[in-house]
């Protein structure tokens, strides 16, 4: 693969090599600069760069859009979408970027795991899934994430999500009276 795009930049000139660096700055530049809907940082899933060009027209001329704004977007326009799967993740997708941008960032782990607070008052937190276990299992490094997610929330003093604010359950004694 490396071979392949190492060869292809040997046969530039070197005016097209200078075109090339000038367009990677340019997609860097745009990228640095966020969302260009919400402000919020782009992330690109492939490394530093996003992998298409920013717009070249229009409001967003030279920025590019957050994942979830994309999410959103696709989700208002099905029809972009190729089949019923895709459209049913995006949705799923759409539903949490909804949240996120109604909400108060109160965790993001170096590992992925997110942590909101929603404008509804709720808190949602995204875990990112083992491979070796179903979503709702927990493995011995999943299970520490969501200890420090826990932790998180607690160290925030959310209202109603305190741990110290939990009371344990009352022993159940047996009682002199019996039915």
């Amino acid at each position: 693969m490396f071979g392949d795009y190492a060869q292809w930049v040997a046969t530039l000139s070197i005016e097209e090599r200078r075109r090339e660096q000038q367009d990677r700055d340019r997609a860097i530049s745009a990228a640095k600069k966020g969302c260009a809907k919400c402000c919020g940082p782009v992330n690109s899933w492939q490394g530093a760069v996003p992998g298409g060009e920013p717009f070249k027209s229009g409001p967003y001329k030279n920025r590019y859009w957050c994942r979830d704004c994309w999410f959103l977007y696709w989700h208002n326009h099905p029809a972009d979408l190729a089949d019923e799967e895709t459209r049913e993740w995006v949705a799923e997708q759409a539903a949490v970027a909804r949240l996120k941008k109604g909400g108060e960032v109160l965790m993001k782990d170096e590992d992925g795991a997110q942590v909101f607070l929603t404008d509804r008052g709720t808190v949602l937190i995204s875990i990112a899934n083992s491979p070796a276990c179903t979503p709702n299992e927990f493995d011995a490094a999943r299970f520490s994430t969501l200890l420090r997610v826990l932790q998180a929330i607690d160290s925030q003093n959310v209202p109603g999500f305190s741990l110290a604010s939990l009371k344990a359950p009352e022993p159940v004694t047996a009682s002199a009276e019996s039915p």
